[in-house]
């Protein structure tokens, strides 16, 4: 998947234990025990279990080892669940808001302590390690601890995000949609992409890390985080409130689209136009949040000048 919601499984080839008499923990059977990198990836599955069921907060604990054997249930003493049950149904904002998380909130919220700035940056990068910078690096067990640093589910190196709907109550043609924002999500926005459509839109497969592309959704994103998390306290308002504004009208449209091609699928049985209109909306979303965002970004550049 992406640098959002990775680390909730990790598959192995080899079963790692699998002693006949021990409790079932599925981490330990099909996990990689990434040794020091271990609370990095768990500290995300704690998170996003306890934004699906917060009630489970009092009982799960963000410390555990590296095959998170433990630090759930009354004593703390179980391992990690394979999976929670919500305290109630999700919604699309409900998922797409856990992609877009840094813990805020919790002690671990990068947006607050001294090393998030005065500005309150999220963009942590680890430090150097003292053996790679004898001068200005730290020692080991301060950076295996971070030193400040999370490994949070909206990290700044991320390519791409999705959400997927799967719904067998609409035609197949219709009812899988993933939804994609490219950057790091808590500063993108997220687009639908029709898994019938033969394409993607054309903006979000454009472009190389290498260099901008201004027709790509990516560097859209991209150079506008990079601008404005250098004062991120007063600028994240603007950001969310224009996510909220795109992405609540793609929200508004998407049942009046489907419907559409629902009438195409059903009444006119014309499954080709049926696909060839979702591909001509996502192009037109697709492209639309590009160029809103790209304007967004010179509104921005001026208001903090």
């Amino acid at each position: 998947m992406t640098e959002a919601i990775c680390s909730i499984t990790l598959f192995s080839a080899t079963p790692v234990d699998s002693t006949p008499g021990i409790p079932f923990n599925f981490k330990h059977i099909y996990g990689t025990n990434r040794v020091d990198e271990g609370p990095l990836c768990h500290r995300r599955v704690w998170r996003v279990f306890t934004l699906a069921a917060p009630s489970l907060l009092a009982t799960f604990s963000p410390y555990t080892d590296n095959t998170a054997s433990f630090g759930f249930g009354p004593d703390g003493k179980d391992p990690y669940p394979f999976s929670v049950k919500p305290d109630r149904k999700l919604t699309l904002e409900d998922i797409m808001k856990m992609n877009r998380d840094y813990y805020e909130g919790t002690d671990f919220d990068q947006s607050s302590g001294t090393d998030a700035g005065p500005f309150g940056d999220v963009m942590r990068y680890m430090p150097t390690p003292l053996w790679q910078d004898p001068i200005n690096g730290v020692e080991w067990d301060a950076y295996k601890k971070g030193l400040g640093y999370q490994r949070v589910i909206s990290l700044w190196r991320t390519a791409y995000s999705t959400v997927t709907q799967s719904r067998g109550f609409l035609p197949d043609e219709i009812g899988g949609v993933s939804w994609i924002a490219q950057y790091a999500p808590h500063q993108s926005v997220f687009v639908p992409v029709y898994a019938a459509v033969p394409t993607v839109p054309s903006s979000q497969r454009i472009g190389t890390q290498y260099r901008v592309e201004r027709l790509s959704n990516y560097w859209a994103h991209s150079v506008t985080a990079n601008y404005l998390s250098r004062w991120y306290k007063y600028t994240i308002g603007d950001v969310r409130e224009m996510q909220a504004k795109l992405e609540n009208a793609l929200f508004t449209k998407q049942p009046v689209v489907e419907a559409h091609a629902l009438e195409l699928l059903q009444t006119n049985a014309d499954r080709e136009g049926a696909i060839k209109y979702l591909e001509e909306y996502q192009e037109n979303a697709a492209v639309g949040v590009r160029d809103a965002w790209w304007e967004f970004f010179w509104a921005m550049t001026s208001k903090y000048r």
